[in-house]
């Protein structure tokens, strides 16, 4: 079983419970902040194919910013724009 965690600081965690690993997805040329924490955190579709909606996740940070994740265990694909924060409402 795949859990994805997000936390206050602006991690996206990849866990695998089986076996005990975990990977990074978030953007790490960004230092953890308060300030990019994660707020939401929302299954995807990518809009092609409505069956691949448990395989991309959006999540939308503390500073307005929304990225979209590849939610496979260690593969990071990122898309990330700034939005204001009545869309975060």
């Amino acid at each position: 079983m795949l859990v994805l965690v997000g936390d206050e600081t602006g991690l996206l965690k990849s866990i695998a419970l089986e076996t005990k690993e975990q990977h990074i997805l978030s953007n790490r040329e960004h230092p953890q902040a308060r300030s990019r924490g994660i707020q939401r955190l929302c299954w995807s579709s990518d809009g092609r194919d409505t069956s691949d909606c448990e395989n991309n996740v959006v999540l939308a940070r503390a500073n307005g910013i929304v990225e979209s994740y590849e939610a496979s265990h260690g593969i990071t694909r990122i898309c990330s724009e700034k939005l204001p924060m009545a869309y975060l409402l």
